[in-house]
């Protein structure tokens, strides 16, 4: 399992490399997104858990204390080059390991969008939940959003990806790649329910929790408050 999640975690950085490369154009923000950084005020601290290019900063003219985090070293070149500046940091890190987190301190907001479901074992994903709460000042909030992959336009990619879903069995059941757009690349992801999450948020030491579908039902997110 080890060597399998080692290789799934190389393959998906290289894949995020090249988009980085040849595919890292400026992306809308999705709604929930828009209400999210709608509250920052300036001077907060903010992390952004695999920042990728520095899509949350596009069009955000807040003087923010920011610090992005990916495990794509194109595209936190990228992102560098975009919005590098001032109390703005990203660090290339994986953030499946403690030494990314160390001495990060504390935040305001810490976000983790569409980042979770590309991390393929329960350990792991209560790992990063559970170091993102800890990063949290009082009263600050954590923002997690993901991908609702159990629509019927996916049915077909879960189907083509038997022998990946066996391979691991029960964890793998979840497993699935899927296509970067009209690409030869694909994605890992770990298809996870809306009650899966929310049962694993609970784990990571959250009460109460209760996501919410995005417009189409495309994706699922939710907010906590420390």
């Amino acid at each position: 399992m080890i060597f399998f999640k080692l290789f799934m975690i190389d393959s998906l950085r290289q894949v995020y490399n090249d988009i980085g490369k040849n595919h890292a154009h400026s992306r809308p923000l999705w709604p929930e997104m828009k209400r999210w950084v709608a509250g920052f005020k300036a001077g907060d601290k903010v992390l952004d858990v695999g920042c990728g290019e520095g899509r949350l900063l596009q069009g955000l003219k807040l003087k923010l204390d920011y610090t992005g985090v990916d495990f794509s070293d194109e595209l936190i070149r990228v992102a560098r080059k975009r919005h590098g500046g001032k109390q703005r940091r990203f660090i290339v890190g994986e953030i499946s390991e403690d030494d990314v987190w160390k001495g990060l301190g504390k935040f305001d907001h810490i976000l983790a969008v569409a980042v979770v479901h590309h991390l393929p074992t329960k350990k792991e994903q209560l790992f990063v939940l559970r170091k993102m709460k800890a990063h949290l000042k009082p009263g600050g909030k954590m923002y997690v959003s993901g991908w609702n992959l159990w629509q019927a336009k996916y049915l077909g990619e879960h189907l083509k990806n038997l022998v990946l879903k066996l391979s691991q069995l029960p964890e793998s059941f979840n497993w699935v790649k899927i296509p970067f757009r009209k690409t030869k690349l694909t994605r890992f992801y770990f298809a996870g329910s809306m009650r899966y999450w929310e049962k694993l948020l609970q784990e990571a030491g959250w009460k109460n929790v209760k996501m919410a579908y995005g417009k189409g039902k495309n994706n699922m997110w939710v907010v906590l408050e420390l």
